[in-house]
């Protein structure tokens, strides 16, 4: 096992890996972004190998051959010690049923008792009395004056007082059942193997008929434990699980006993007999019984001590047993596996936190294809529950399995805070008091559920209003939505109030829970996923449209030009540092755009995009007057150099060659080398690069160039100029005089807008929304908002006079102040950052629609009815039968 886990995992880790890193490489990221994506990689490829571990386990699991139920007696049978401990929670079915085990030697009951009333000692003198008469054994009571050390110290006290009375002892729990008489006659013949200490008999569940719905369903996980025992008794490392095993006296005394005040004192044995050359021996073929806790608070408390007892173990034995040759590899790995679960369990505590809450905000680059989402969350689950759901598959009694798995889920997934918290208390040295969680607990921790239940809502919420890709991972329904079920759970899991009222009720909602997480939301999710995704990465086209990673894209952008007041381009101002971008780019974000168009932008502006979770279309500046000439080779080789460098960046829609070209470069020219000369750019750049597509933004002057070679028809158009666009009306102009120019293709709108001088700001805001409505009436494939904040340097040349907008005349430094100049108050935004009503009409055009989100929000708002419904009927129905009949 260990050998496949290591060599699988490994290489899907170094994959995994190297593909984030790939990714990340290629984006500008902040520390505390690296630091999340190191620590969130992290968790994920340490999960691997446990995911790849429960893999093994299932398959090993369902074709392991069961061996046949043989068995020698010994010639001269020891004596044998049967120590049974309880701790104000006596089982009296449970110690009578250890009467009926038979034993040819001297066999001695020894039960500890350390209650504290006088009631439950009065019981257990009662019931001692009772298997005396049922016996011919020895039977002896013990009590001690001091209760220290937990468990580990009652046991020490009893060794103390008995070890010289037996060879062998049966270490049993109050709940402990003799399912088999024979289990001592079967346990002694493993011994003749020096070696072993211990052996470890197969735990069964012990299901009381009058208990709730809920506790009978959890039992089923005590059987299922078998798959995991196996596994590692086969292949890795066996504990000893503290009870209902058969321990050799002396080897057990030779190691000094065990250690008080450990809360996993069983697998601290293990460790300290393994490291003196002892080994743990697993008897699947003997079976005993035990029972689950009482209630969610005992199984809470429970998983509080295993979590800070693991802990204890890994501080104790860590050094140790890595230096050990005692132990092989495969033991050692399987050591760490097993003791490391819970600081697993915590990691992945914080993993929600970080993926779940904060990635939203920080991880905005963050895209995924959603059908690859819909499968690897499908796979996550399905790994997580497999060896549970091998063990289903063999078990020859299958009804009410896959409540059984649904509500393992549930309950032992509703213990990650004092998981948690037991392997935090543990890594500050804070002391805690071993108490016994077998029975009921009568501590009410309703408020600290309810926490958790608000917890998970902000775990589903945050991701669903900032459509985060984690949306589409079925898993993350079942991690984030486990935390609702809590108040439900508390009141249901109640062997005491729900013993009349928990059948009705869990037989309820447990259906419902089973149909809702098994199979209604992956099914959702999967005919979302199916409806809305592709299977294709990358930027595609398909007939007139865009796609993304597989997903529809419709343009959604806005022309970005960088420069602040006072500066500009081409008199060798520095480009604006990455910080001011970023700002800026925030900014955009928060308007719904999802491309922002750019000329001439370095590397690192891609980089801050995709961290934004922008789209670019990168614009280069071209010399009409040069374009395909020998003067033009130097600007041709620069603009091949940023095709190459940047064409893996993950933010690139695609490629614009040059902007508007002038009509009195056609005219001294002629159409022919301008074209010849684009078409000369396009297919150098289609050999570099043939993953994004490649335009020009053409415009109303120059519309009957023949530019059908390029992949995308572009248009930069205007609803208040030219005059033959007024006149025609904005959408059917485009529909009735460029959409016969594009043909098949795409058509994009590269530029659209008004500025405030001839429009005024409502004006401005008005012209946004109708020609927005307008162009995608007239089926364009998106447009570029034109622009995102005002530029005072625009064009180095100012109007003559006011009205008369195109009789200009240059001005050197004109970046210097805000002329009376239309070029300068495109912007929805002031040059200074301060937003114009049509930041909101186009935060209000651009919203995403609702429709994308409609079934992962179905699947929340099911969780949070299905959970809030439980809790209100469990709860009144325990009330019910609190206050009995009338």
């Amino acid at each position: 096992m260990v050998y496949f886990v290591l060599c699988t995992a490994t290489l899907f880790s170094l994959g995994y890996t190297w593909n984030i890193y790939r990714v990340a490489h290629q984006t500008h990221l902040t520390f505390v972004v690296i630091g999340l994506l190191a620590f969130k990689t992290s968790v994920e490829v340490a999960s691997s190998y446990y995911g790849f571990a429960f893999l093994f386990m299932a398959v090993a699991y369902i074709f392991r051959r069961e061996e046949a139920n043989k068995f020698k007696l010994v010639e001269n049978p020891p004596p044998v010690g049967l120590i049974y401990l309880c701790c104000n929670d006596l089982d009296r079915d449970a110690l009578f049923s250890l009467a009926n085990l038979t034993y040819r030697g001297k066999l001695y009951f020894v039960i500890h008792d350390d209650s504290v009333s006088a009631a439950q000692r009065k019981e257990v003198d009662q019931a001692v009395q009772e298997l005396r008469r049922r016996t011919d054994h020895s039977v002896l009571l013990l009590r001690r004056p001091t209760k220290e050390g937990g468990k580990a110290g009652v046991t020490n006290h009893v060794l103390g007082q008995t070890a010289h009375l037996f060879e062998y002892f049966l270490l049993c729990d109050n709940d402990s059942q003799a399912l088999d008489p024979r289990a001592i006659e079967k346990a002694l013949p493993h011994f003749e193997d020096p070696r072993i200490a211990i052996v470890q008999f197969r735990n069964v569940a012990v299901v009381d008929p009058n208990t709730c719905s809920v506790n009978r369903l959890l039992s089923r996980s005590i059987d299922a434990f078998n798959v995991f025992l196996t596994a590692y008794s086969r292949f890795g490392w066996q504990p000893f699980v503290g009870h209902n095993a058969l321990l050799k006296t002396a080897t057990v005394m030779e190691v000094g006993g065990f250690t008080p005040g450990f809360f996993s004192d069983d697998l601290d044995l293990t460790v300290r007999l393994n490291l003196r050359g002892y080994k743990v021996a697993y008897a699947p073929e003997i079976q005993f019984g035990e029972k689950h806790p009482g209630n969610h608070s005992s199984y809470r408390q429970r998983s509080y001590k295993w979590a800070y007892g693991c802990v204890q173990t890994l501080r104790a034995h860590c050094p140790a047993v890595l230096k050990s040759k005692q132990l092989s590899l495969a033991e050692k790995w399987s050591f760490f596996m097993f003791s490391g679960f819970y600081v697993g369990q915590t990691a992945l505590l914080l993993y929600l936190c970080a993926t779940f809450l904060v990635g939203p905000f920080l991880l905005t680059g963050y895209t995924v294809n959603t059908g690859t989402a819909f499968f690897a969350g499908s796979l996550i689950i399905l790994t997580t529950f497999l060896p549970v759901l091998a063990y289903f598959a063999k078990d020859p009694v299958r009804q009410g399995s896959a409540g059984a798995v649904v509500m393992c889920g549930l309950v032992y997934g509703t213990t990650d805070f004092p998981t948690a918290r037991g392997v935090w208390d543990c890594l500050i040295g804070r002391k805690s008091q071993w108490t016994p969680t077998n029975a009921r607990s009568q501590n009410n921790h309703s408020w600290g559920v309810l926490g958790e239940a608000l917890f998970g809502l902000l775990l589903l919420c945050v991701p669903l209003a900032t459509n985060f890709p984690a949306i589409y991972f079925p898993c993350f329904y079942l991690f984030a939505g486990k935390f609702l079920f809590g108040p439900a759970i508390s009141v249901l899991y109640d062997e005491q109030q729900s013993r009349i009222s928990g059948a009705n009720q869990a037989r309820t909602i447990v259906p419902f829970a089973t149909v809702l997480l098994l199979f209604a939301i992956p099914a959702g999710l999967f005919v979302h996923v199916r409806a809305n995704a592709g299977e294709v990465l990358g930027v595609k086209i398909e007939r007139k449209s865009f796609y993304v990673d597989g997903k529809p894209f419709l343009v959604k952008g806005i022309h970005y030009g960088p420069w602040r007041p006072g500066t500009g381009p081409n008199k060798n101002y520095p480009y604006p540092a990455p910080e001011l971008i970023d700002a800026d780019l925030k900014l955009i974000q928060g308007l719904n755009v999802n491309t922002i168009l750019m000329v001439d932008p370095p590397s690192y502006v891609l980089d801050l995009a995709q961290k934004r979770g922008l789209k670019v279309l990168y614009s280069f500046t071209i010399n009409w007057w040069t374009l395909g000439t020998p003067q033009s080779s130097a600007s041709r080789e620069d603009i091949l150099k940023r095709v190459n460098d940047f064409r893996q960046k993950p933010a690139l829609l695609g490629w614009i060659l040059g902007n508007e070209i002038p009509n009195a470069a056609l005219g001294q020219r002629g159409e022919k080398p301008v074209r010849d000369g684009l078409l000369d750019l396009y297919s150098a750049i289609k050999e570099l690069d043939n993953q994004h597509f490649i335009t020009h933004s053409n415009w109303p002057i120059t519309k009957d160039i023949d530019l059908r070679f390029l992949d995308v028809t572009s248009f930069n158009v205007y609803p208040l100029w030219p005059p033959e666009v007024v006149a025609n009306g904005y959408g059917n102009y485009i529909q009735k005089v460029l959409q016969p120019i594009a043909g098949d293709k795409p058509l994009l709108i590269t530029e659209f807008g008004a500025n405030t001088i001839e429009a005024g700001e409502e004006g401005q805001a008005r012209l946004l929304r109708s020609s927005w409505q307008s162009l995608q009436s007239a089926g364009a494939c998106g447009g570029v908002v034109f622009e995102f904040a005002d530029e005072w340097w625009k064009n180095y040349d100012n109007p003559k006079r006011p009205g008369d907008w195109w009789d200009r005349k240059p001005a050197p430094d004109d970046e210097k102040q805000h002329d009376l100049d239309p070029e300068e108050y495109y912007g929805v935004e002031t040059g200074e950052r301060q937003p114009r009503m049509a930041a909101a009409a186009v935060e209000e055009i651009f919203a995403t629609s609702s429709s994308a989100r409609f079934v992962p929000a179905a699947a929340v708002a099911m969780l949070v009815v299905l959970a809030v419904g439980g809790w209100g009927v469990a709860k009144w129905r325990s009330g019910i039968v609190a206050k009995g009949p009338d």
